[in-house]
């Protein structure tokens, strides 16, 4: 499940500075990990069910900080 998630989340970019993006898709992996090992309850099936919530939570919060990004840009640029 860990390569099927980097291979997911590596072509995820974000239209600003490279170090920003770096920073900022560090701060939602921190969220979506966290929010996945709160709803995991270990046990035999504990990381299947964990990838289950983490892959989503992580693409739900990157397109927010995407969109985000993109109007804040879009404003910038218009004034």
């Amino acid at each position: 499940m860990r390569v099927m998630y980097e291979l997911l989340t590596s072509s995820l970019g974000l239209p600003i500075e490279p170090i920003y993006e770096y920073i900022l898709i560090f701060i939602i992996n921190e969220i979506a990990f966290a929010y996945a090992y709160k709803e995991s309850p270990g046990g035999q099936f504990g990381s299947l069910i964990h990838y289950l919530f983490r892959i989503p939570s992580f693409i739900i919060l990157w397109f927010l900080a995407h969109v985000l990004i993109s109007v804040s840009l879009f404003v910038y640029d218009q004034y």
